[in-house]
């Protein structure tokens, strides 16, 4: 009798290891695509807090130079920001995201002009 339930066993073990591999890739692959709007949103959000940053930074330096700072200056700072709270983001992928987040913060000149982002972009 042992005989038979060895390899019945062994079988059903087989089994059931493929069905829970094929499982688990179903599960990776969902969590993938939720892992990429994550990733998405998660730079959004860090975008948005980082141009807000620049701009406090570029208004203390108004402040302290009276000269107000240039946009290019601010892209800067904002995007070291960004890059720092989501490492593994492409510089250009930053700023883009950056300065699309612009209008919707009513920041700076984003709150009145579209060709801010052709302004502010460094040449690729």
């Amino acid at each position: 009798m042992d005989a038979l339930i060895d390899p019945l066993f062994q079988a059903l073990g087989v089994a059931l290891g493929a069905a829970l591999t094929a499982l688990v890739v179903q599960l990776l692959r969902k969590a993938g695509l939720s892992l990429d709007a994550d990733r998405t949103a998660k730079i959004e959000y860090y975008a948005n807090q980082a141009a807000k940053f620049a701009e406090e930074q570029a208004a203390n330096y108004a402040k302290q130079h009276l000269v107000k700072m240039e946009a290019g200056q601010k892209l800067q700072i904002a995007t070291t920001k960004l890059l720092t709270k989501v490492p593994g983001v492409d510089v250009h992928e930053a700023q883009d995201v950056i300065i699309a987040a612009l209008p919707g913060l009513r920041l700076g000149a984003a709150a009145g002009g579209q060709k801010l982002g052709e302004a502010l972009r460094t040449p690729r």
